[in-house]
């Protein structure tokens, strides 16, 4: 008589999760981009496509909550765009009219409401579409993501035995 056994797949241990939507998304992309590729080479290219698409809603998705999670990690950012003053706290724009105590750290254990969400990425996409006129004036934090890219398009880390030239003074 013949057994079968099932075969347990290997499941990523608790702390993979969260390190892959935050710092690592390779843990998860990587193993999605292979899957698609093997679909292509099957010559299965309508799941191949399907699997492309989820991959780049996964990838815009943990792009915009890394934004949404720098900004938030901000107490205050001052911007000067053409003579006029942008301040931004926690990611959230201060008017002239608003009390600068409404705008309180977040709380960790909150997840942004969705009004909140919409106008953080807002501010970022605007501040990217216009990053050529905009001069940061003040940061009391890092605007960088847990990924280190920062404002605007993901680049890649340089690597660490590339050295970049040091600026000169213009005389």
């Amino acid at each position: 008589m013949l057994r079968f056994s099932r075969v347990r797949r290997a499941r990523p241990p608790n702390w993979a999760l969260p390190v892959a939507l935050t710092t690592e998304p390779d843990l998860v992309l990587d193993p999605l981009t292979k899957r698609m590729h093997r679909l292509a080479e099957a010559e299965r290219f309508e799941e191949a496509a399907a699997t492309r698409d989820r991959i780049d809603a996964l990838a815009r998705a943990m792009e915009r909550r890394r934004t949404v999670e720098m900004w938030r990690r901000v107490p205050r950012a001052v911007f000067d765009i053409d003579g006029w003053r942008l301040e931004l706290r926690y990611g959230r724009l201060l008017l002239d009219d608003d009390d600068p105590g409404e705008h309180r750290t977040p709380d960790a254990g909150r997840a942004p409401t969705s009004a909140e969400v919409a106008e953080i990425l807002a501010i970022a996409r605007w501040l990217q579409r216009n990053a050529a006129r905009v001069r940061l004036v003040a940061a009391d934090d890092r605007l960088a993501s847990p990924l280190g890219y920062g404002i605007g398009e993901p680049t890649p880390p340089v690597p660490a035995d590339v050295r970049r030239p040091r600026s000169r003074a213009i005389a």
